[in-house]
């Protein structure tokens, strides 16, 4: 399974090369799976590159990727459509799909952008190379007296999702020296800090650089950590 991952891989940034000067191909995202139907399993969602819109319907770099190279990949099938499987599916293996008759189907195609150096899964896994790097960054309130790393001591840090105290955590002179408290939202942490509950808030860059505000804000130069992602 390793082995048609790689290849896999390596086709699909192949075609994707070959297409990126070809436009937008027909979308032929399925109204009903069948027999016809590519189907492309995917685990987490993970903004930016697959996720759920407000309108329910997954969007996402992986998403516009696959619509402009289906029509290079489509082989004898009619449609696509991207179903969630578990972290163990086996590609071309296991069930990843049941419909309400109770025919099974399996995806013979993994597509996503996932978080290398984390667990076994780079031994799990081929990759391609890095296409994209989140950043882990410190953001303090424009105009304070917090210019470094070195200032953080002693104050009361705002952590925002599981990839930030990730990175806190294996800073253990920041972590310990300094109280940190969970927020569940960007929104959440940055009021915090906006009314002096928190000194910084700690997050990573992909949630916090599309903010609308975010240039009210200081981010201190250089970062506690470093997130590669590449499909795998």
């Amino acid at each position: 399974m390793k082995v048609f991952k790689k290849i896999f891989a390596i086709a699909l940034c192949g075609i994707l090369i070959a297409s990126a000067f070809a436009g937008c191909s027909k979308s032929g995202e399925a109204d009903k799976i069948t027999d016809k139907t590519m189907l492309i399993a995917y685990t987490d969602e993970v903004e930016p590159f697959l996720y759920k819109g407000k309108n329910g319907k997954l969007a996402g770099f992986d998403i516009d990727l696959f619509k402009k190279i289906y029509d290079n990949v489509k082989n004898d099938t009619k449609n696509y459509e991207f179903v969630k499987v578990d972290k163990d599916y086996k590609v071309g293996d296991d069930v990843a799909y049941t419909n309400k008759d109770g025919d099974e189907f399996i995806a013979y195609t993994m597509i996503g952008a996932v978080q290398k150096n984390v667990g076994s899964v780079n031994e799990d896994f081929s990759f391609t190379n890095d296409i994209i790097t989140n950043r882990i960054i410190t953001v303090t309130k424009s105009g304070n007296n917090i210019s470094d790393y070195n200032d953080l001591s002693g104050k009361k840090l705002a952590v925002v999702t599981d990839i930030a105290k990730a990175a806190l955590d294996k800073n253990a002179t920041i972590k310990n020296n300094n109280k940190n408290t969970l927020y569940p939202t960007i929104e959440d942490a940055l009021s915090a800090l906006d009314n002096g509950s928190v000194d910084a808030v700690i997050t990573d860059e992909f949630n916090f650089s599309p903010l609308e505000n975010a240039e009210k804000y200081q981010v201190l130069n250089g970062e506690l950590d470093k997130i590669s992602y590449a499909f795998m």
